[in-house]
């Protein structure tokens, strides 16, 4: 709403609408341990799972660098196109992160259901900083994972720390760590 009233637009004439997710595709749609059947993955593994975009701005470099920082800790990063994967690739210190690139929509469920944490990593700098509504936010919410993220505005207007998710410092890799 910032942003807008900056313009001279009067905050009583403003509603904000948020998106939302289809409870249904990520609620209970499988267990914790055979989301990870069905995906390969161990099942005694610490993961940190985050799907979406891989532009900048989603914050994926700083996950990565936590990632480098907790090698016992296994990474999945679901989403982005081979180019983005191939440059994050070349960052990645241990053999404790795994890209999937983009799957079916049909998939991401099945994904954040294997999670133990869903990271929500968003960075500033961004022209959209004060009005991205990251429809991935409303997903971890309905898949009923903990939420690790960051402090840009918009995801403050959801999540507020330490009752539906841990808030750190966008970009603060040791404290999102």
């Amino acid at each position: 709403m910032n942003q807008w009233k900056s313009f001279g637009i009067d905050p009583d004439n403003m509603r904000v609408a948020h998106d939302a997710a289809n409870i249904n595709k990520f609620h209970n749609t499988v267990s914790k341990k055979e989301a990870r059947t069905q995906l390969g993955l161990n099942d005694k593994l610490s993961l940190v799972v985050y799907t979406g975009s891989l532009k900048p701005g989603k914050g994926v470099d700083v996950l990565i660098q936590c990632a480098n920082t907790l090698p016992d800790v296994y990474f999945i990063l679901v989403g982005g196109q081979k180019q983005q994967i191939e440059k994050l690739t070349q960052q990645v210190k241990f053999r404790n992160v795994r890209f999937f690139g983009s799957v079916p929509p049909t998939r991401v469920p099945v994904f954040q259901a294997a999670a133990d944490i869903l990271a929500l990593p968003n960075t500033r700098g961004s022209v959209i900083d004060d009005v991205t509504s990251p429809m991935k936010l409303f997903e971890y919410i309905a898949s009923e994972r903990p939420i690790v993220a960051t402090d840009i505005p918009s995801i403050l207007e959801i999540l507020k720390h330490r009752h539906n998710a841990l808030i750190n410092t966008a970009g603060d890799v040791r404290k999102l760590s």
